[in-house]
């Protein structure tokens, strides 16, 4: 996105922070996203929508750790919607809880190659689902993947179009997708073969 500016406007001394603030928001989506999901859990919010009288215990966005395959939240996360572990090769593969051991909120997993890492799986735990919770995992993920050198995330879907274009990633056309990308099984075992294939690339 460009900007275009002709003049610059006269801001208040006592105002600057404000509006430093504000485009600190603008220029980085994931900080916006972890604004509007801290706010969501602070109002009682989830996206228009009321919560519940009795709230869950607010997850704060540092604690996104990594983990393991082995982890008993994700075994069970995986159960809980009819998926197994994806067919990863070890050296390639990461996870990442967001929340303690105890009470996780979800889980993301990736593979790596090189500059381009493929979203293999996103799961949100029942008590954390329809809060923004799945697109603050995509946002801390891809701030990890960043500084690990990505510069493109996949994800081969068959029914989470709406939701990965609503976070602005893109359809591609067969000719532009990686490699790697095309051997990538769908969260379901089945071949990636008639599946949508979507990215999103990182500033």
């Amino acid at each position: 996105m460009a900007w275009c500016v002709e003049a610059t406007p006269i801001i208040p001394p006592k105002c600057e922070p404000v509006f430093d603030c504000i485009a600190s928001l603008w220029r980085y989506p994931q900080t916006l996203t972890a604004a509007w999901i801290l706010f969501g859990s602070l109002t009682g919010h989830r996206y228009g929508k009321a919560a519940p009288t009795q709230r869950t215990r607010m997850i704060a966005f540092n604690e996104f750790f990594e983990t393991e395959p082995t982890d008993p939240g994700l075994k069970s996360a995986l159960h809980s919607e009819h998926l197994k572990l994806s067919r990863m090769k070890a050296e390639r593969q990461t996870y990442w809880r967001l929340g303690p051991a105890s009470q996780p909120a979800g889980f993301i997993g990736v593979e790596q190659y090189g500059a381009v890492a493929v979203l293999r799986s996103i799961l949100v735990t029942p008590d954390y689902k329809d809060q923004g919770y799945g697109a603050g995992l995509i946002s801390l993920a891809a701030g990890k993947l960043r500084h690990a050198g990505v510069r493109e995330i996949w994800a081969v879907t068959e029914s989470a179009k709406s939701f990965f274009e609503h976070l602005g990633w893109k359809v591609r056309d067969d000719g532009d997708v990686p490699e790697p990308v095309r051997h990538v099984p769908i969260a379901d075992g089945t071949d990636a073969e008639g599946a949508i294939y979507m990215s999103t690339r990182l500033a």
